[in-house]
C-alpha cells in the first residue's frame, strides 16, 4: 500500500502506470511526478514523467518537454523513447532533417526486420521525400 511507503518512487511510478492505463492522466502525472522526484536518476522514471507532461498539455511539444527530453539524451544517447518523441516533434515542426537524425539513431538500436525497424525507415523516407529543392 503506497500510503505506508510515501516514498517510494517505485510505488508511485507503477501508480502512475495504473493511472495511465484507466485513462487518468492528471493522476498519473501527479504519480509520475512523484516517482521522478524521489528518483530523478531512474531513466524509466524520467522518461514516463516526461511523455505524462506531453499528454497533459494535449499531445503537444514545449520548450520545456522538448528541453527535457534532450536533456535525458545527454544522460543516455540511446534513450529510445525521447528519440523517438524528438524526431516525432521535429517532423511535426518541420524540421525533417533533424527529424531524420533522430530516425537514424533510433533504426540504430531496433532489429533491422523489426515492424518498428520498417515505420521508421518509412518514416525516413516520407520525412526525406518532403525536404526542400533548393540546392
Amino acid at each position: 500500500k503506497l500510503d505506508d511507503k510515501p516514498r517510494s518512487a517505485k510505488g508511485w511510478f507503477l501508480l502512475g502506470k495504473l493511472y495511465s492505463s484507466q485513462t487518468e492522466y492528471g493522476k498519473a502525472q501527479d504519480a509520475f511526478t512523484k516517482a521522478h522526484e524521489l528518483n530523478p536518476d531512474d531513466e524509466q522514471f524520467t522518461v514516463f514523467y516526461i511523455h505524462s507532461l506531453w499528454i497533459s498539455n494535449n499531445q503537444q511539444f514545449n520548450d520545456a518537454i522538448r528541453q527535457l527530453f534532450k536533456d535525458s539524451l545527454v544522460k543516455n544517447p540511446k534513450q529510445a523513447d525521447a528519440l523517438a518523441m524528438l524526431a516525432m516533434d521535429a517532423f511535426l515542426e518541420h524540421h525533417n532533417e533533424q527529424a531524420v537524425g533522430y530516425w537514424q539513431r533510433l533504426l540504430q538500436l531496433t532489429a533491422p526486420q523489426s515492424e518498428e525497424a520498417e515505420a521508421i525507415r518509412k518514416a525516413i523516407a516520407k520525412a526525406q521525400s518532403e525536404f526542400s529543392p533548393h540546392t
